[in-house]
């Protein structure tokens, strides 16, 4: 039968202890590290990847903004043209000041504003008043809602056309654009989307009334002109979707890639997760562009990102081997040098315990392991009186714990506790019970404090709240207690139980009706080098006569509270000296306020 492994580990020698126990106790913390440090690159990386492409994107929303914006300041200085407004609603108007601001003005005008772009485009007015047309070659190219064989942009035919609205009153887009309320607004007609083309609506107001409109001002430009549609790379591209989600481009490759993808392109337009990895090589980044509801799906390719992965999870790889490979040398070496030192000084002890033989153990080291040895040397001659002396110091020691565990803990307390405890759950309130028990750990864990006088004022307050809170379930809502202390104080230490006594009191003694709660305040402040704590409380207070017997420590059965008044101020002028300790003062059915006085204390670092 095998032994467990507890066992096993139990039969090997001190030099496979120390390996094992080095080897595996570094082992896991470098490997957790390399895979922390792994999975962080790998995280900072996709993260930095998707914040670059997010800033291409953002900049290439700015350059469609920017390429709208100049069309959009040509719309508006022809809307707030005088002139333009004049002619568009032939206010005062016969055909010869037609003609002559035409040749004169307008056309002037509007070659001035096309040079300054650059570009071809189209510049038509819709008149809504009838007047003069001016009609290019080829007119139907250039309104007309379904497909032509000639693209008017491409090919320069004409850039300006004046006509009346009668003539596409039954258009599709001019009639979204005469109903369309609101300001400047980018479309495409049947025409534009087959030629790739795109058309900007402007309402021309009527001369000398604001709120009145002489005509519709459309310019039609390439599409190219707008979103770019040169592609950045085969692999990096942008898609823009108007407000129905339609695809805005007429180039065979956006078109096709779009067909590919189009059900995971959709879901992303229709959800409002603003980015996708549809798979391992693309990344579909969603940006509303604030532009007449446009959105912009930039496709950026993923296989830099992944090239970098690759590397760093080479490189991380490399280390780990590296970093096992160091470390099982270096266990192995530390494990051999010690084991063997520890081994002979057992192996010295041994004898020592078998012959009691003057013997010595020899070690040439400056360590710890050298320190043992001559320790051991040292005490040898004297072990045994050693041995009798802590063994009567521990049983000292250990009774003197006792007592003083003895004398913290309040039986009389502990037992109304529990039956307090025993009648809630005799009514089934688990939550209160719950409360109480905490609350009873709390304050004993900190009552017993490990055996350690001392304590944190922070851990003195939680004692006490501790206290409260169970008289709090028992007493129900005949006190109430509020809280005064200066944070700063929290940090120093003081001698235990020095504030939970007072309370007691004032639950044993200042209640003297149960449908009046009393009050009572617990304050905390820095009064120079000094720390001071009040107790107050409006109960029925304490007589002259009663008072001077707390202060003198007489008769103390009748004021018995946990340690006592008395007590408290005894161990704080053991602890801290006579300056320090517990004044009472007391107005007979007034109340009471007891100040507790201990310095601001620290553990000496000597």
């Amino acid at each position: 039968m095998m032994p467990p492994s507890s066992n096993i580990f139990k039969q090997f020698k001190i030099k496979h202890k120390l390996f094992f126990s080095y080897f595996f106790f570094t082992f896991i913390p470098v490997m957790l590290i390399g895979i922390l440090s792994y999975n962080f690159a790998v995280s900072s990386i996709q993260s930095e990847t998707t914040n670059i492409y997010k800033q291409m994107q953002d900049k290439r929303i700015d350059e469609i903004k920017q390429n709208m914006s100049r069309y959009e300041l040509i719309a508006n200085t022809i809307n707030r043209n005088r002139k333009t407004q004049q002619f568009t609603a032939l206010y005062n108007y016969n055909t010869y000041n037609e003609y002559y601001d035409y040749t004169n003005y307008i056309q002037p005008f509007t070659d001035t504003l096309i040079n300054s772009v650059g570009n071809n485009m189209l510049i038509g007015i819709i008149r809504y008043n009838n007047g003069s047309e001016i009609i290019p070659g080829n007119f139907e190219n250039l309104i007309s809602d379904v497909f032509q064989p000639s693209n008017p942009i491409s090919m320069s035919l004409g850039y300006f056309y004046v006509i009346n609205h009668n003539r596409v009153e039954n258009r599709s887009w001019f009639q979204a654009a005469a109903t369309k309320n609101d300001g400047d607004f980018w479309a495409q007609s049947d025409f534009d989307k087959v030629n790739n083309n795109i058309s900007l609506f402007s309402k021309i107001p009527a001369f000398g009334y604001k709120n009145d409109t002489a005509g519709l001002l459309r310019i039609t430009v390439s599409l190219e002109n707008i979103i770019g549609e040169a592609l950045q790379t085969t692999e990096d591209f942008d898609l823009v979707f108007d407000k129905d989600n339609n695809l805005m481009t007429a180039q065979n490759l956006k078109i096709d890639y779009y067909n590919d993808n189009k059900e995971k392109l959709n879901a992303l337009l229709n959800s409002e997760d603003s980015e996708s990895m549809a798979n391992t090589n693309s990344l579909f980044l969603k940006k509303a562009m604030e532009v007449d509801d446009w959105t912009i799906i930039s496709v950026y390719d993923l296989k830099p990102m992944h090239e970098k992965v690759k590397l760093t999870r080479t490189v991380f790889f490399l280390y780990d081997i590296g970093a096992i490979a160091l470390l099982f040398i270096v266990t192995s070496v530390l494990s051999s040098s010690f084991s063997k030192r520890i081994i002979n000084i057992t192996n010295v002890m041994k004898e020592f315990d078998i012959t009691g033989d003057d013997i010595q153990i020899h070690d040439q080291h400056n360590d710890e392991i050298s320190y043992l040895s001559q320790t051991f040397n040292n005490m040898r001659t004297e072990l045994e009186k050693l041995i009798y002396e802590i063994y009567q110091v521990n049983i000292e020691k250990k009774d003197a714990q006792l007592k003083a565990l003895q004398a913290q803990i309040n039986p009389h307390f502990l037992y109304n506790s529990l039956s307090t405890v025993s009648r809630l759950a005799e009514f089934g309130q688990a939550e209160s019970i719950v409360a109480i028990i905490n609350a009873l750990v709390t304050f004993y864990r900190l009552t017993l404090n490990k055996g350690d006088e001392i304590i944190s004022i922070g851990n003195e307050l939680n004692q006490v709240k501790a206290y409260v809170d169970i008289y709090k379930i028992r007493k129900g809502n005949q006190f109430n207690i509020s809280y005064v202390i200066n944070e700063e104080i929290l940090e120093f230490l003081t001698v235990k139980i020095i504030l939970q006594p007072f309370i007691e009191n004032v639950f044993d003694h200042a209640m003297y009706n149960t449908k009046i709660p009393v009050n009572i305040t617990i304050t905390g402040d820095v009064c120079k080098d000094d720390i001071i704590f009040k107790v107050i409380d409006d109960g029925i207070g304490i007589s002259a006569e009663r008072l001077l017997e707390i202060s003198n420590g007489t008769n103390p059965s009748k004021e018995h509270s946990g340690y006592g008044i008395k007590n408290v101020d005894d161990k704080i002028k053991l602890f801290f000296g006579y300056n320090y300790g517990v004044k009472i003062s007391s107005v007979k059915g007034e109340g009471t306020t007891a100040e507790i006085k201990i310095p601001q204390y620290r553990y000496s670092a000597e």
